[in-house]
């Protein structure tokens, strides 16, 4: 029994392309645009950036838990 539901636990969690936040790559951007900021304005950008990261963070996760709870409902229906 434990044999069996170890199998359907990994053949659920298995199917789905579906990424968590921590699993997404990463891409280089160019550093030019913030060369010629100051101080402050390096910092507003900061900010921003980091609002923006945590917007999508939150995001992709809440698609992935979307997704992992409706590919689990699938099966046991």
């Amino acid at each position: 029994m434990k044999f069996f539901l170890a199998a359907a636990v990994l053949l659920l969690t298995s199917c789905s392309s579906a990424q968590k936040s921590s699993e997404v790559s990463t891409i280089r951007m160019s550093v030019a645009p913030y060369l010629k900021m100051t101080c402050a304005e390096l910092s507003t950008e900061r900010r921003v950036v980091l609002e923006k990261v945590e917007a999508s963070r939150a995001q992709v996760d809440a698609k992935y838990a979307s997704e992992k709870n409706t590919q689990i409902a699938t099966w046991l229906s």
